[in-house]
């Protein structure tokens, strides 16, 4: 047990939740709780929208028709049917990734769209 929390307290996970949490405190301070609290959660990403937009090459803000339309190219790139044998698997995992992010991003982008 000791170990295990010694090897938390020195990973990187450790030293990013500190400077979050660091940040939030500061936000909270200056700017009130409705500031920090929002500042928190898009910095937090616990949608994983950041991620998503990284992995489809995508910006904040864009609508589903970009979304569908950049996975239809990135398919056509990453479909396991399109590479040899030995790279199926490699292929067939980011193809998976793509379709993840462009799940959570239409749905992401349908609740702002409603919000409005």
């Amino acid at each position: 047990m000791r170990e295990g929390v010694k090897n938390f307290i020195n990973s990187p996970a450790w030293t990013e939740l500190k400077a979050v949490l660091s940040e939030f405190w500061s936000d909270y301070n200056s700017e009130g709780w409705d500031n920090a609290s929002h500042n928190f959660f898009q910095k937090a990403d616990f949608e994983g929208e950041a991620h998503a937009l990284e992995t489809m090459g995508l910006e904040q803000g864009c609508t589903v028709q970009e979304i569908r339309k950049r996975f239809r190219d990135l398919s056509l790139i990453w479909h396991p049917d399109q590479h040899p044998e030995d790279q199926k698997e490699m292929a067939q995992e980011k193809f998976i990734e793509l379709e993840n992010a462009k799940e959570i991003l239409i749905k992401i982008a349908n609740r702002k769209a409603k919000k409005f």
